[in-house]
């Protein structure tokens, strides 16, 4: 095979080269920084073989058979952006009994405690009254959104389609950032006989899994059989990880996890 010389490069082209690669113009859609170890998170979208090979490994699993999904593990990337987390919260009549919207108030304010206190960016849908609406946008400040918890009225009907609607927008928007949903739910919503609402929800969350959004559904219901079944079969429709609110830590937000 003849012997084929690199092209020179100019020092100004050794610049721009450099000044793409700080800006992360040569990995576009690429999660940027460099692989420090494996996590359950897929937030990064590549898979980190050799944590998922050791994760199968451990549980007696031969790979014969290739990886289980249970055990895949992913790249946990270094000098990545600032980690965001949307709350979507159910503000309808229904979470009015029992004060139960007054604890779901008291939550997200102390789940905000512990976001800000990893540096991660929150913002908030409401839907109740018969409309949703965009509390507030992705911001840094604590005290705002606290103000924003504490102003949110509870009452009317449940149009959680809108407030995915709004949501699937702003996530679109953020195509190339570190994002979580927590929709904080009893379960309901409005619905009609056409079933077009199930179809529009489980729309949303294969567009999370396809983005690798992970999204949690914190079930703020009742309790009872009946409640817990609604809100589980929510979750199913959502791709979510069900946590029942009164079993939640706050230490959920580590962005190590």
């Amino acid at each position: 095979m003849p012997f084929q010389a690199k092209p020179l490069e100019t020092t100004q082209s050794r610049v721009r080269r450099a000044q793409e690669a700080r800006k992360g113009l040569r990995m576009k859609g690429v999660a940027k920084g460099h692989v420090i170890g494996p996590t359950t998170n897929p937030a990064s979208g590549r898979v980190h073989l050799p944590g998922s090979i050791l994760a199968q490994l451990s549980q007696g699993e031969g790979l014969g058979n290739g990886i289980e999904e249970s055990n895949l593990r992913y790249q946990k990337i270094a000098g990545r952006g600032r980690r965001n987390i949307l709350f979507i919260i159910d503000s309808s009549g229904s979470m009015v009994a029992d004060d139960r919207f007054a604890k779901v108030k008291g939550c997200v304010i102390s789940l905000l405690e512990s976001a800000y206190s990893k540096r991660v960016r929150v913002a908030i849908i409401s839907y109740g009254g018969g409309k949703a609406r965009l509390v507030l946008p992705f911001t840094t400040s604590a005290e705002l959104a606290a103000e924003r918890i504490d102003e949110l009225k509870g009452g009317g009907s449940t149009p959680m389609v809108d407030a995915l609607g709004i949501a699937g927008n702003l996530l679109e928007r953020m195509r190339d950032e570190d994002l979580s949903v927590y929709l904080l739910s009893d379960g309901r919503y409005n619905r009609n006989s056409t079933g077009r609402e199930n179809w529009q929800i489980r729309e949303f969350g294969d567009f999370c899994k396809s983005r690798n959004i992970p999204v949690t559904l914190i079930d703020a219901g009742s309790g009872t059989k009946t409640a817990k079944k609604r809100s589980a079969f929510l979750a199913g429709m959502l791709h979510a990880e069900y946590k029942r609110m009164d079993d939640l830590e706050v230490e959920m937000f580590d962005p190590e996890e």
